[in-house]
């Protein structure tokens, strides 16, 4: 007879939100390439109707990395905060 794992409602909450962690950090590289392919077509778009050349599309590309690294920035901050907690909580000095 096997068996049954002690399942209380914290141990489920806990392996929820570390799933829900793992899901975040691992989208962070769609979140960056979104944000680029965004703001590159956002500045095409806006250079083919202005007819301005390059430039639209250059400012729609730095401005997709910027917010690509912003979401980076983010997700790291998150992580660390995250590995911090478990940490006193694990070393309780």
């Amino acid at each position: 007879m096997k068996s049954q794992p002690n399942n209380r409602p914290g141990d489920v909450a806990k392996t929820t939100r570390d799933l829900y962690r793992a899901v975040s950090m691992s989208s962070v590289g769609i979140e960056l390439a979104l944000a680029v392919v965004i703001g590159l077509f956002a500045g095409m778009y806006a250079d083919s109707k202005l007819h301005s050349g390059p430039w639209l599309m250059l400012v729609g590309l730095l401005l997709g990395l910027v917010a690509g690294a912003k979401g980076i920035h983010r997700v790291v901050k998150e992580a660390d905060r995250y590995a911090s907690e478990r940490e006193r909580a694990e070393n309780p000095s």
